[in-house]
Order: structure tokens, then sequence, then C-alpha cells
């Protein structure tokens, strides 16, 4: 399933990584349920199978920055502008979290 699409070289590029990365998400287990009534044995198992989970997830979107970053390197325009875009998002997410928003203080 196709979630990007690109229309230019350059942007197909980068619409195959971030494809990849989407079919490489879904492709992840479920995390296990909280179950109130589990047994600490089974609670412990649990949250480090949720762990695991996390980490390849963290794993697979390092990799696609490190592959658009690479292209970004090579004068790729468009991966250019998603890491752009990419560092305004995660700068107004750390603001939102910290009580600002876009500058507001």
């Amino acid at each position: 399933m196709n979630v990007y699409n690109g229309t230019t070289p350059e942007s197909q590029a980068v619409a195959e990584i971030l494809n990849a990365e989407h079919e490489a998400l879904l492709a992840l287990p479920a995390p296990p349920g909280l179950r109130l009534f589990a047994s600490p044995e089974q609670r412990a198992a649990d949250e480090a199978a949720r762990a695991e989970i996390r980490r390849q997830r963290e794993a697979i979107e390092a990799e696609t920055m490190d592959k658009i970053r690479a292209l970004a390197e090579q004068g790729n325009l468009v991966a250019r502008g998603f890491l752009a875009h990419t560092a305004q998002e995660m700068a107004e997410s750390a603001a939102a979290r910290h009580g600002r928003y876009a500058g507001d203080y």
C-alpha cells in the first residue's frame, strides 16, 4: 500500500523511503494490552514486550531519517524540505510539551 506518492524523481525517492517505513511499522506486532489482574511476572513480561516493540519502532524511524539525510546531503531538495519540516514539527511539539506553542512564551 503506497501512502506517499511522488511525481518527480526527487520526490519519488523520498516517497519510496517513507512507504518502506510505513510497511515496516505495520509489520511490527501489536503491543500487549494492559492487564489489571495479571501477575507481576506477566506485567513485567508485557512491559518488556512493549519496550522491545518501542525500540524496534524507534530503530525503523531512525533508519528512515538516516536515509533521508543521506538524500539531502546528495542535494535532493525534497529531502531537505522534509528534514526542515520535520525539525519544525519537533520544535513545536517540544514547545507544546513545555507549555508554549509556536514562540508564545
